[in-house]
């Protein structure tokens, strides 16, 4: 018989296959970012409110309304991470995105550090200079093939910072349920990238790939997760959650022959090595020393 922690695993490793799927899915849209962005978000608003409200549970139209100022800066941040990650598919590859993603776990340390004054230790600083050195190569190698690489690359990294601070704030705003948050902050990505957006009109295959990237990437991927998290370490969350990173590129191989550049493989494997030993060795550590932040970063739901 599956024990509780076993099939709580099994809902995160899930959502990680869900998450996984949006360079798929942005392979399949020749829209532009600000039509995509508008039909994303709208969709994962419908999907999460309407989850909420099938567990028999308000939508929280009050606590979104009255955030506080914690949650409206983790929404903005939420929805500027949205913004930076769909943009950063468009200019660069699947694999750069997702492996620079991959040191969140270590940019929230640094973060933490920086703005709450959470101790850093020394795993975590000679972790830090692992996953930036691997960053480093992953940009040498967009810079040495175009421009649009490279800014796609510095959006990713925007996106992970940003992604980073929302933990934070999420982390100062405990106690509080995140679905406030989620659906706040993706009405914000929908009217803003209404008033960007050129056009609107998809065809009918796009409006069908832009819902199943709504339901499936985004509100399949929150609910395995948001089931899965609470019965197991945020550590181990943010482990399985890792492997996001090679499974983003694996997809665009197999339906779409979208070969990594051997710098993003060189760097990814730096990035994955380092963050996969530094989260074995935080998850091995006493129950209740590990840190409780990991398990945040997802809630915003890029």
């Amino acid at each position: 018989m599956m024990t509780s922690q076993r099939r709580a695993a099994f809902y995160i490793l899930g959502a990680t296959a869900f998450w996984s799927t949006a360079g798929l899915f942005m392979h399949m849209l020749a829209t532009q970012t600000w039509t995509i962005l508008f039909w994303r978000s709208l969709f994962g608003v419908i999907f999460v409110a309407g989850f909420t409200l099938l567990r028999g549970e308000r939508v929280l139209i009050y606590e979104t309304i009255s955030i506080g100022r914690l949650g409206l800066v983790a929404s903005i941040l939420s929805a500027a991470a949205m913004l930076a990650f769909i943009s950063a598919l468009r200019h660069t590859s699947v694999a750069n995105v997702a492996l620079i993603f991959a040191t969140l776990p270590l940019v929230i340390a640094l973060m933490s550090r920086l703005l709450i004054d959470e101790p850093l230790s020394a795993r975590s600083a000679a972790a830090c200079v692992g996953v930036f050195t691997g960053a480093v190569v992953i940009f040498w190698g967009s810079a040495s093939a175009s421009e649009a690489g490279l800014i796609g690359d510095m959006l990713a990294v925007v996106m992970t910072v940003t992604m980073a601070l929302m933990a934070v704030a999420l982390r100062l705003y405990q106690g509080r349920s995140v679905v406030g948050v989620v659906i706040l902050s993706n009405l914000m990505t929908t009217v803003f990238a209404a008033l960007m957006a050129t056009s609107l009109t998809v065809s009918l295959r796009e409006l069908a790939i832009l819902a199943c990237f709504g339901l499936f990437q985004m509100g399949v991927g929150l609910i395995l997760f948001s089931v899965g998290a609470r019965s197991l370490p945020s550590t181990q969350v943010a482990l399985i959650t890792t492997l996001e990173a090679p499974l983003s590129p694996l997809w665009v191989w197999l339906f779409f022959d979208d070969r990594p550049k051997i710098a993003t493989v060189l760097g990814g494997a730096l990035v994955l090595c380092t963050t996969t030993s530094y989260l074995l060795a935080e998850w091995r550590r006493p129950s209740g020393s590990g840190k409780q932040h990991e398990d945040a970063k997802r809630d915003g739901i890029r």
